[in-house]
């Protein structure tokens, strides 16, 4: 029996330690940004059979490391994604009004953009195969039309696009073209690795095995059984994933179909699953997985990497420069349908980024390779052609877009005269700008009126009219505009649920006077707390990127012992009441009470400079 040795695993921990410190560090001082997998696979270069070669394949140890390393990263991909999305149920953004054409349509956009890069992918491939520079053009063109969700979901959200409906359509494309490479590569290897018919039929395991988890997941939840057990010793979540992982891996090998495809199902069933308390799972898991397992992977593809192989090969290395503009010329030629509903600008831009390849381009070569499909020598090209896309696209897409900055926010108040006047004069709003639009018998606003008051995903706007008027005020808003947030003030509950039906918020006095009566009688100590101005005060604060408390759990915080995090508002208007293990996220909207405003202001500063050590 061969025994393992730690050496290679010591090798990769250091490796995975060393070089995001490394990337990091060129980004802040010689503004050089490298991602970090493009930094752990030129580590692996220079360690394996192309450099110093003082690391093998050999090892166990190592060679589980890789081969899961692969399969957990396809299982986080399929946890991004956001169904929501991918339905087009979630809300559209600030720039809706002039949304047109395919881009209402999300996931058809995704589907015909998927079809005509595969298309556009096999046709430049099989003359490739008439050249003589590729034996099978199916793998190839499924390469072509792949897309890096690692690298465009980043990008996005550096340049602020990712909740816009530009942002939000780039996404579905990529989750529909990550999927369906996925399964196409996944029969397409099975298929080359003696499979037939009986065998893809048997894929239909998989599903069953993807319902049964489903369901059992279903029932964990329902039974609450975190609420009882220890959750420092339990992580019973993280359990339950991994469990879904191997066990979806297993039957996926098994019935001789790739196990990536097994463990992107298991991501995506988690992310189903996990709803709420999907952020915090997934830190988790991120955290397992970018801390060891998907390191090893990509230090493993540089280790194995034949750069000899791929220099002593003249019709391999002169594929490079073809396989490129391979990449960018499917995609941009894709693209075109972007054009149905955006500009010129935003479909070229969003063409280049598309063209980003990265890992799973590397998984697919490292499947074609292991199948005979492919040599050494084209593995090399199509690793090189993915880490030169997954450089230079994020470049050409920063530089045909420019940021996306993002309003200030103002409060927009839109009613009756009368109402108006009783709302406005007690509103807090410290330097955010108040506008109002007055709504009388003779005249209700169109779209062209609201757009003259700077409407935007930023604002914050309160409807008091009418209870007949509210709801269509509030659907005009909402399905034109979308703001950041809309309460609607009405004399009655009608509409109630057509109005959450929007996602928005409602309220009327008399319901609001008397729940507070009943708080004032239950719960005095609750009632003076929150709504005595005079010995509490709530204030509000966002937590940008650069925030030292994102990635935090509350307890984690150091929170001045006369505040308290009332509520956490997140993307798609999601309140969580939060706990002790909630870790907050970029975006993050914070409702902090404090002892007096001093106390609140303090809690908000200290929120925002957590990360900085106390002398």
């Amino acid at each position: 029996m061969h025994a393992a040795s730690y050496i290679p695993l010591l090798t990769i921990s250091l490796l995975a330690f060393v070089v995001p410190v490394f990337t990091a560090r060129l980004a802040r001082i010689r503004k050089i940004r490298i991602p970090t997998m493009i930094g752990e696979i030129a580590a692996g270069i220079i360690i394996g059979k192309s450099g110093l070669n003082i690391m093998g394949t050999d090892d166990p140890w190592v060679s589980f490391l890789a081969t899961f390393g692969f399969g957990y990263l396809m299982f986080l991909s399929g946890l991004e994604l956001d169904f929501e999305v991918v339905l087009g149920r979630k809300k559209q953004s600030s720039d809706a009004p002039q949304l047109r054409g395919l881009a209402r349509q999300p996931l058809l956009l995704a589907v015909l953009y998927f079809t005509l890069a595969v298309g556009l992918g096999y046709l430049a491939s099989v003359n490739l195969v008439r050249l003589g520079l590729l034996e099978e053009p199916w793998l190839i063109a499924l390469i072509m039309a792949t897309v890096s969700l690692g690298v465009v979901v980043p990008v996005l959200k550096d340049q602020n696009y990712e909740k816009t409906a530009y942002g939000q359509n780039i996404i579905v494309i990529s989750s529909i073209a990550d999927f369906g490479s996925i399964l196409a590569v996944a029969v397409l290897a099975s298929l080359y690795s003696g499979g037939n018919s009986l065998k893809l039929l048997l894929g239909l395991v998989l599903l069953l095995a993807l319902l049964v988890a489903y369901q059992i997941g279903l029932r964990l939840r329902a039974l609450k059984i975190t609420d009882f057990l220890p959750e420092a010793t339990s992580q019973v979540t993280v359990r339950f994933s991994f469990a879904v992982i191997l066990a979806l891996m297993a039957i996926a090998e098994s019935v001789g179909i790739e196990a990536i495809l097994g463990s992107f199902l298991a991501g995506a069933l988690i992310s189903v699953l996990a709803r709420d308390d999907k952020p915090d799972l997934q830190h988790k898991l991120e955290a397992i997985g970018y801390g060891f397992f998907i390191p090893a992977f990509f230090i493993m593809v540089g280790v194995e990497f034949d750069l000899w192989a791929l220099l002593g090969s003249w019709e391999a290395l002169r594929l490079v420069p073809i396989l490129l503009i391979l990449a960018f010329g499917v995609k941009l030629i894709a693209a075109v349908l972007l054009r149905t509903s955006f500009s010129w600008r935003e479909t070229f831009a969003g063409g280049t980024l598309l063209s980003a390849q990265l890992s799973f381009t590397i998984a697919a070569a490292a499947i074609g390779l292991r199948l005979g499909i492919i040599d050494a020598a084209l593995n090399g090209a199509l690793i090189l052609t993915a880490l030169i896309t997954a450089i230079l696209s994020p470049i050409f897409f920063n530089n045909l877009l420019p940021r996306k900055i993002t309003p200030e926010p103002a409060l927009i108040v839109i009613g009756s005269p009368r109402k108006i006047q009783a709302i406005t004069p007690g509103l807090e709003t410290g330097s955010m700008p108040v506008k109002t639009y007055e709504v009388t018998s003779d005249s209700f606003p169109t779209v062209t009126d609201l757009a003259q008051l700077d409407l935007n995903e930023s604002s914050k706007v309160i409807i008091a009219d009418d209870d007949e008027s509210n709801y269509r005020l509030a659907r005009l808003i909402s399905e034109n505009f979308s703001p950041a947030d809309i309460l609607v003030i009405g004399s009655s509950e009608i509409g109630t649920k057509d109005l959450q039906e929007l996602g928005v918020r409602s309220i009327a006095p008399t319901s609001a006077l008397i729940m507070l009566v009943n708080h004032l009688i239950n719960h005095p100590g609750a009632f003076h707390l929150l709504y005595d101005q005079t010995h509490s005060a709530v204030t509000e604060i966002q937590l940008k990127s650069d925030s030292p408390a994102v990635g935090k759990a509350i307890r984690e915080l150091r929170m001045p012992t006369e505040s308290l995090i009332l509520t956490v508002v997140r993307e798609g208007n999601q309140h969580i009441v939060p706990t002790g293990k909630t870790v907050l996220e970029a975006g993050d909207v914070l409702y902090i009470i404090g002892k007096n405003k001093e106390a609140a202001d303090e809690a908000a500063q200290l929120l925002l400079r957590e990360g900085k050590k106390r002398k």
